[in-house]
């Protein structure tokens, strides 16, 4: 067992969380989602957020989770706080997929890090704004070959 691991859950800098989500500019390549799994990261001792994640949903039954991966961590946002899975190998954390399940594999669980209220739902709702189809959509040059 990871020494780090731990039920007892530390809790996120509320101030910078409520900054983020209050900041009118956004970064497509560091948008609000990874800037806050950022914040949640540095509350598990020894981790490095890669500055670069990607932001994608787990599904369990008919809930949808908002999470947050690069290499060696995944971040997963619930409604009061949010798991963080580690791999110290590296390698991203592997997903169990099944027939209404498509989540990380719990069994790399390390820390559980207590959210402000409404954060989780704020994510969600951030990331169906992200996924809707005017902000997909661009122009791209035609490619000849």
């Amino acid at each position: 067992m990871n020494p780090v691991q731990t039920n007892i859950p530390r809790t996120a800098n509320q101030s910078a969380i409520a900054a983020i989500l209050a900041d009118p500019s956004d970064d497509p390549m560091f948008n609000k989602i990874t800037r806050v799994a950022h914040e949640v990261l540095k509350q598990v001792p020894g981790a490095a957020a890669d500055p670069f994640m990607i932001t994608s949903l787990a599904t369990f039954g008919k809930r949808t989770l908002v999470t947050c991966n690069c290499f060696y961590h995944t971040v997963v946002f619930m409604e009061k706080s949010a798991l963080v899975l580690s791999r110290e190998e590296g390698g991203m954390i592997p997903w169990v997929t099944k027939a209404t399940l498509r989540v990380p594999d719990i069994s790399f669980f390390e820390m559980r890090v207590r959210l402000p209220e409404g954060v989780a739902q704020q994510l969600t709702n951030y990331f169906a704004d992200l996924a809707a189809p005017e902000h997909c959509e661009a122009d791209a040059p035609a490619m000849s070959y």
